[in-house]
């Protein structure tokens, strides 16, 4: 049985994977070299397309992964990031940033992968990383929500 992504991103797109507790996010860069595996005896098309993301060298997933202080770029198929997880195309920042080129958005991922770079839940996570490549601008509406909800007052009423 071959994978089928649930939704065809283009190049340039947000791709928001839902883990438990968190959302990953990688950047789309497309179908590169049509590559074929091998099923018995045919050779089968595989082709569900690249992502970069920003993630623990380590290979080590779920919350652990957000407390490391190092991670690295990395160029995986969309199938190999998302797993088992659920992904959505994200455009919510289109409507405050103007996205670049999609050829721009795509140089600049791909000149970033193999780079180990600091890593930090609140300032320099996954989200930011894509958002700086595809809007120049990097942002996070879920660091910012979480520590919004951290914040309130959580008093019962009297």
């Amino acid at each position: 049985m071959s994978w089928e992504p649930e939704v065809k991103p283009e190049s340039g797109d947000l791709i928001e994977i839902h883990r438990p507790f968190y959302q990953h996010w990688a950047i789309y860069i497309g179908e590169e070299e049509e590559e074929e595996e091998e099923k018995g005896e045919q050779l089968v098309p595989i082709s569900n397309g690249y992502v970069v993301h920003f993630a623990p060298e380590s290979g080590l997933l779920g919350l652990a992964s957000v407390i490391l202080p190092i991670a690295v770029v990395k160029k995986e198929r969309l199938q190999k990031v998302v797993g088992n997880d659920k992904y959505v195309i994200n455009k919510k920042y289109d409507e405050r940033f103007q996205p670049l080129p999609v050829d721009e958005i795509i140089s600049r991922a791909k000149a970033m992968v193999g780079r180990t770079m600091p890593y930090s839940l609140l300032d320099h996570n996954c989200e930011h990383f894509v958002t700086k490549l595809r809007y120049d601008t990097a942002v996070c509406d879920q660091v910012s929500d979480g520590l919004r909800w951290l914040l309130e007052d959580k008093r019962m009423p009297d």
